[in-house]
């Protein structure tokens, strides 16, 4: 079915006549926050190759209320602007957390719940046929990505407007005083947003705002700094820092419209990191990078921040404020604009700087790829030329690896100021480990002394601990990811032990090989009983020659294209296995139970 989408940004007002899938295509690419019709031109290149729909369109000089409200058609009003969606004409809303995909057939829905997404969001069926003749059917003809996240803003608001409740209105332009309610809504919103500040947080954060802060923070510090002679590893080195930091991110500012650092870093940081993990499924999935915010976009330029950049944020404050304290001990006399330039340099040499563990990535890689709401991609290397599972990851077969921050290590200071959580959770969170460290620990006179000082104080319980250390964590949102050490420590599998000839469970029972999973995905799964046997065979005085032999024909089954080389190599396979167990009959259960597993995939294959 046809429907009318009317799209309002600053650069104007365009109707466009398109099919029901690339109306959702166009609200899906919401959660990209365009506000011009040119960014949302680009953020439809998301799921779409080449958008020519979307430059096209009739022009308008402002939006057709009087048409919509009498429209006869499906229609959608999406108002960049003000962030108001309002359908009519029987124009079925989507839900805002949900994954939709072209065409039909509902097996979708388990596979995305397995990838870790959000508990609301399930997957649909959307229709993508448009009608002869018609430029929807021109569009419907070629859909370059079948799956859509929905992930729209909660600053979003959606509105239906029924036969029943709309009002009748004889405005040709723009609504006038006497417009129907839900008019006055979309004009109403676009003018508050309209009346809000854009504030580049970036540059302050980031920028001249903070060197000033921590260069007059640390002067002011200089004859103290003059006196100490412990250097930059004391308690009193490490209060000194902490506190300023704390101050810069607790101290309400002006140029951020009344609000704190801290508040700015956490505003949406939940939002932009699912909107990230998404990317990273459709990356995934499609086999590509999706398509980036432009570096031109309002979104990019004055967009919230993520959490790899708070991560890094943290870091590059605290990297700044312990070179200042260097630099002023070294020198008491320093001129403030002198540190501020030395700092501005140092900052930059920082930034370019690898990640610690990260060879070739610097923060600037993560702290660019983030605000264009795409996940680093990680290579992980081969962990071991031996392994089964690291050979087949090494040939793409687990898609690719994205880097993730935690920031775990955020919470380590015990200071509200650093954490993540809001300050509810935090005072809770702070009590809890209070009570863990009382029934923890053996309690004497002075340990009760020093808790009490603790609790009035609030001072930091964990500051001997390393802040500054990133902590990361390498995941992969793919479907294999449900299949992955699934199973391990349940009740089911300490039971199975003692029936099992494997030492370790790779694969619970309800990951079954079966005709449900792809080949390719079947294989993959035997190479985590395989990296078992294999691990055997290195520790056996002779094993090497069994090892390369049984990887490199488990390789060529792998990478096995059509039934002819499927079933050489699978003959290959079974020769090397019953050679190994042979010579080492502790193998001959797990050799055979391995083969009959192959036996699974093969005839899956053939289904």
């Amino acid at each position: 079915m046809d429907n009318r989408l009317i799209v309002r940004g600053e650069d104007g007002v365009r109707s466009f006549l398109v099919d029901d899938w690339t109306s959702y295509v166009a609200i899906a690419c919401l959660s990209a926050e365009p506000e011009t019709l040119g960014e949302l031109a680009d953020a439809l290149r998301r799921y779409q190759v080449d958008p020519d729909w979307a430059r096209a369109g009739d022009p308008l000089p402002a939006i057709p209320f009087s048409e919509l409200d009498t429209a006869s058609v499906p229609w959608c009003l999406m108002d960049l602007i003000g962030r108001t969606l309002v359908a009519g004409g029987e124009f079925e809303l989507p839900d805002c957390r949900a994954i939709y995909r072209s065409g039909s057939g509902g097996e979708e829905e388990e596979s995305e719940r397995a990838q870790g997404n959000d508990a609301r969001t399930g997957a649909r069926s959307r229709g993508a046929e448009g009608h002869e003749g018609s430029h929807a059917s021109h569009v419907s003809q070629r859909v370059d990505s079948p799956r859509i996240w929905m992930h729209i803003p909660n600053r979003w608001r959606f509105e239906t407007v029924s036969s029943e409740d709309s009002e009748r209105s004889s405005i040709a332009a723009a609504p006038p005083s006497t417009g129907a309610p839900w008019m006055h809504r979309v004009e109403e919103r676009a003018e508050t947003r309209r009346a809000v500040p854009r504030v580049d947080a970036h540059a302050i954060l980031f920028g001249m705002p903070l060197l000033r802060h921590i260069a007059e923070g640390v002067l002011a510090s200089r004859d103290e700094l003059r006196r100490d002679d412990g250097g930059p590893e004391t308690e009193t080195e490490y209060k000194r820092i902490r506190g300023l930091h704390v101050d810069w991110m607790m101290t309400p500012r002006e140029d951020l419209v009344g609000r704190t650092p801290r508040q700015v870093l956490l505003d949406q940081y939940e939002y932009i990191q699912q909107e990230i993990e998404f990317r990273a499924h459709q990356w995934t999935r499609e086999g590509r990078p999706p398509h980036p915010l432009s570096v031109d976009s309002i979104a990019y330029r004055f967009g919230a921040f993520g959490l790899p950049e708070i991560v890094i944020y943290y870091d590059y404050v605290r990297h700044l404020l312990s070179e200042a304290c260097e630099i002023v001990r070294d020198d008491p006399d320093m001129e403030p604009t002198r540190l501020i330039a030395r700092l501005e340099r140092l900052g930059e040499q920082w930034i370019d700087e690898p990640l610690p563990d990260e060879r070739d990535l610097s923060a600037r890689t993560v702290l660019e790829a983030t605000r264009k709401r795409l996940p680093v991609p990680s290579d992980p290397g081969t962990i071991d030329d031996d392994c089964p599972i690291c050979r087949a990851e090494r040939d793409g077969m687990f898609g690719p690896s994205f880097l993730m921050f935690d920031g775990h290590h955020l919470e380590l200071e015990g200071e509200f100021a650093f954490s993540l959580l809001d300050e509810g959770d935090w005072r809770s969170s702070q009590e809890s480990y209070r009570g863990w460290k009382l029934e923890s620990q053996p309690r004497n006179a002075g340990d009760a002394a020093e808790e009490e000082e603790e609790e009035e104080s609030e001072e930091d319980h964990t500051h001997d601990a390393d802040p500054t250390a990133h902590r990361d964590v390498r995941d992969r949102p793919d479907a294999f990811g449900s299949a992955i050490g699934t199973g391990h420590g349940s009740e089911s599998d300490e039971e199975s032990r003692f029936e099992s000839v494997w030492t370790s469970t790779y694969r619970g029972s309800n990951q079954s090989i079966g005709n449900e999973g792809s080949p390719e995905f079947n294989r993959m799964l035997l190479s985590f009983p395989l990296a078992e046997i294999v691990g055997f065979l290195k520790n056996q005085a002779d094993g090497r020659a069994h090892v390369d032999a049984i990887n490199t024909a488990f390789d060529a089954f792998r990478r096995s294209a059509n039934e002819t080389d499927a079933r050489q190599s699978v003959a290959a396979l079974r020769d090397r296995l019953e050679h190994a167990a042979r010579a080492y009959p502790d193998l001959v259960g797990r050799s055979a139970d391995f083969q009959s597993q192959i036996d699974e995939v093969v005839r899956a294959a053939r289904v």
